[in-house]
């Protein structure tokens, strides 16, 4: 009499014997063991798969988050330097949203300057006329006012002068 051939385990390919341990799933014999193991290996690829998607969201959101901020043209603060006192500072770039440059956190205690004149005119000044500007924001300063850093005549190479309103804004 012919005997019957034991079935193969579909994870491991060896024969499941008579006596040992066995999962009967969807119509197929497998060792309780290989099942064990295929079903911890399956579920440690998901959560391989989960972290790797939830870096790629992250990413996603925060190059979203810059893009929708560059079209928006909201400020971008960096850390930097005072122009007039020299000390470290936050310099905030409102462009092109207005065309104002906010220096905070400075020992000249804070203040705004039109964003040509910041970046043209305020480093070339020598030692004495930063001075000078500085003592004047740290007197507004002093007083509760703002300190709006520009010229008289709204042009770089005009005279400099330290306004306690912005001046573009119509009153």
């Amino acid at each position: 009499m012919a005997t019957i051939p034991d079935p193969a385990c579909p994870v491991c390919s060896k024969p499941v014997r008579s006596g040992s341990l066995v999962l009967f799933e969807h119509g197929e014999l497998f060792h309780v063991a290989c099942r064990s193991r295929s079903l911890e290996l399956a579920a440690m690829e998901g959560v391989h798969r989960a972290k790797t998607a939830q870096q790629r969201a992250m990413h996603l959101v925060e190059e979203s988050s810059r893009r929708r901020t560059r079209q928006r043209g909201e400020p971008l603060a960096k850390a930097g330097r005072c122009p007039i006192c020299r000390y470290p500072a936050t310099v905030t770039d409102w462009r092109p949203r207005v065309d104002w440059i906010a220096v905070e956190e400075c020992r000249c205690n804070g203040f705004f300057a039109l964003a040509s004149v910041f970046e043209d005119r305020l480093p070339k000044l020598n030692a004495a006329e930063r001075r000078d500007l500085s003592l004047r924001i740290l007197k507004f300063r002093g007083m509760g006012l703002e300190a709006w850093c520009t010229t008289t005549d709204g042009t770089v190479d005009g005279p400099l002068l330290v306004r306690t309103e912005r001046p573009d804004r119509a009153k």
